[in-house]
């Protein structure tokens, strides 16, 4: 068993030495609150605040939700109605990071190890005006109307260099603001990489029918739409007849459905909408109608979107409507704040998700903080997935699950070099046990009495050994107060460094090696 080092927990440790050594953590996660918060976005209070506006999706933690219960640690407070699907008919992936139902792209295997993959940027240029777009963030943003990469080029000096991949992808912006573009691309990715996966991100701007039959004919394997639903209304829970999906396909109340908006209620365009499948307002009609049609051209069809607190209603409309579409999934993406734009944030109530990371880092992801409120509902549509039995994947995917390749990539290839860490099979950092103080000297006793190896640490007051052999301790000194820290392998310029990030609290007696590490 292993406890976070927090603020409420250091007021508990008894060895002064490992209190003060553990306090520094503490006071990195509380200037980097309070950093953020300056930024115009707080975050939610640790007891469960929900955004406001939210309708009634349990965005709140278990404290403030007791409905609401823990599997463990790892994975964020889960309805009751999806407990009875785990272990069933919903995975749990990647330490809790996501959770999967039914079919699920390859290349969301690929990018938790970060091993074979790679994306490719046309340009920033985008007809969309999201307020949540996290690509100023990125670290060579080139303006909204950015120049157009030769994203052909790259991948043919990837290639000399003796680069190989298994997937493929291409985004902006908006790609299919250069179609010509993104057809050579996949036309070369194919002859280059006979056997790679490849994929598009597109908001659906341009994918009309010659463009979606080059992209076939250039050897396309999955195009993920992204739906947008930011400035749509929807019935909340206190509006009448509201809570449940509609059943035929009526206009929800309060919206209008323009005409021949019907076009995408069906996988064939010209039969018609299904008599289940709920309508929509025409942008999202149009981008349903376009998807029905790419399912005629390129073999995986299927959205990718954040999922926004406030509109678990919606989005239980537009699974069934993808659904009924043909989509093959949907990846629900946590929505995160990409450290601007905070006026827009605030405006519809959000708040910031408290711990928004077990283990506090500047990953080079450059998707921001998640959301209060985003994860909980995409668990909620995890459940209504598998209530409804739906055709179509539904894979949630948190704000950290984005993080693993990154902390796979930078510890894997190193980790034998540090023969004092373990590497977690579970979620890829470094990580070693110590002990403070006037533990140190028995410890250090014992330790050399059986030959094991071990690091003295005078500067810190501790003492490091390897935490798989912590249980070696257990018989002398059981209740024994045990940090174990977690580092990352950095690169940099002076050489190689390895940064520690966070510490845990532990005992020999109740540390599990296989739970734990």
């Amino acid at each position: 068993m292993i406890r976070k080092i927090t603020a409420d927990v250091l007021d508990g440790v008894q060895n002064p030495s490992l209190r003060a050594y553990a306090e520094c953590y503490v006071d990195i996660e509380r200037s980097f609150a309070e950093s953020v918060a300056e930024l115009g976005l707080p975050f939610a209070d640790a007891a469960g605040a929900e955004p406001a506006g939210d309708e009634g999706a349990g965005s709140g933690a278990s404290a403030a939700n007791p409905q609401f219960m823990s599997e463990r640690d790892a994975v964020s407070p889960l309805p009751n109605e999806l407990r009875s699907y785990i272990n069933n008919s919903v995975e749990i992936l990647n330490d809790g990071k996501s959770l999967l139902r039914g079919w699920r792209s390859s290349a969301c295997a690929a990018c938790n190890v970060g091993i074979g993959t790679e994306t490719f940027i046309t340009s920033t240029r985008c007809p969309k005006r999201c307020f949540f777009c996290f690509n100023p963030n990125q670290a060579n943003f080139d303006g909204r109307d950015g120049v157009l990469h030769d994203v052909v080029g790259q991948l043919e000096e990837r290639h000399s260099q003796g680069v190989r991949y298994t997937h493929l992808a291409l985004t902006g912006g908006e790609p299919l603001l250069h179609k010509d573009q993104a057809v050579a691309f996949f036309k070369r990715a194919r002859e280059l990489y006979p056997n790679v996966h490849t994929r598009l991100y597109t908001s659906g701007f341009g994918a009309d029918e010659p463009t979606l039959e080059a992209l076939r004919d250039a050897g396309l394997n999955e195009i993920r739409f992204s739906v947008k639903t930011e400035d749509v209304p929807w019935p909340n829970a206190g509006t009448e007849g509201a809570g449940d999906v509609p059943a035929t396909g009526s206009v929800p109340q309060g919206e209008a459905v323009g005409e021949g908006a019907s076009a995408a209620g069906s996988p064939d365009a010209a039969s018609g909408p299904s008599p289940c499948a709920p309508m929509f307002p025409p942008a999202i009609e149009e981008t349903l109608a376009q998807m029905a049609l790419a399912t005629r051209y390129i073999p995986d069809v299927m959205v990718e979107m954040p999922v926004l607190p406030g509109q678990l209603e919606l989005m239980k409309a537009l699974l069934v409507r993808l659904d009924a579409v043909g989509a093959r999934g949907i990846n629900l993406l946590e929505l995160g704040y990409p450290f601007f734009n905070a006026d827009e944030f605030a405006r519809r109530g959000y708040l910031l998700k408290p711990s928004p990371y077990r283990v506090l880092y500047d990953y080079a992801y450059a998707g921001g903080l998640p959301v209060q409120g985003s994860e909980q509902a995409c668990l909620e549509l995890l459940a209504f997935a598998a209530q409804r039995d739906l055709r179509l994947g539904v894979h949630y995917c948190s704000m950290e699950n984005k993080h693993t390749g990154e902390v796979y990539l930078a510890n894997t290839p190193y980790a034998k070099q540090y023969p004092l860490y373990a590497l977690s099979p579970q979620d890829h950092f470094l990580k070693t046990a110590k002990v403070f103080g006037a533990d140190r000297a028995p410890v250090r006793q014992l330790l050399t009495t059986l030959r094991i190896p071990f690091q003295d640490d005078p500067e810190n007051d501790a003492l490091t050994l390897h935490p798989g052999n912590l249980s070696l301790l257990a018989s002398a000194f059981p209740n024994m107060e045990v940090a174990i820290a977690y580092a990352l392998r950095e690169q940099r310029e002076e050489g190689p460094v390895l940064r520690e990030l966070r510490v845990d609290l532990t005992t020999p007696a109740t540390f599990d090696v296989k739970a734990d590490l």
